[in-house]
């Protein structure tokens, strides 16, 4: 998986977020991106994090 194309989409997220909230301030868009970013965030450290938790798992305790 190519992490460079996804840290840039995570960061243009951002960027679009930061500029639609400055846009139109309401917070049912704040709570909503937030939500987004937060999904995104999760999945992230599942596909990056999982992997090598369970790896250091197995050899610590297997």
């Amino acid at each position: 998986m190519n992490w460079e194309i996804i840290l840039i989409s995570y960061i243009l997220f951002g960027i679009l977020s930061v500029w639609l909230i400055s846009l139109y301030p309401s917070p049912s868009l704040c709570i909503l991106l937030a939500d987004i970013g937060s999904f995104f965030t999760l999945i992230l450290i599942s596909i990056y994090l999982a992997p090598k938790a369970l790896i250091l798992f197995y050899r610590l305790y297997l």
